[in-house]
C-alpha cells in the first residue's frame, strides 16, 4: 500500500511539529513544479495541433485540383 502525499504530509507535520504555514510552504514549491510541467505540456500539445492543422491545409492545397 502506498501513501499518497496528502496521507504523509500531516504525519510529517505531526512528527516535526510544523504548523499549516510550513506545510504551505513544503507543498507550494511542488505545486508550482507541478503547474509547471503541465503547463509545458500543454503548451507542446498546442503547437503540436497547430502544426498538424498548418500541414493539413497545405497538404489540402497541394491534393486539390483547381
Amino acid at each position: 500500500m502506498s501513501l499518497s502525499s496528502s496521507s504523509t504530509l500531516p504525519l510529517i507535520a505531526e512528527c516535526t511539529g510544523l504548523t499549516a504555514k510550513d506545510k504551505f510552504r513544503l507543498v507550494k514549491p511542488v505545486m508550482e513544479k507541478r503547474c509547471r510541467v503541465w503547463l509545458n505540456r500543454i503548451s507542446s500539445l498546442k503547437d503540436l495541433v497547430e502544426t498538424n492543422i498548418e500541414q493539413t491545409s497545405s497538404w489540402k492545397k497541394l491534393t486539390s485540383w483547381k
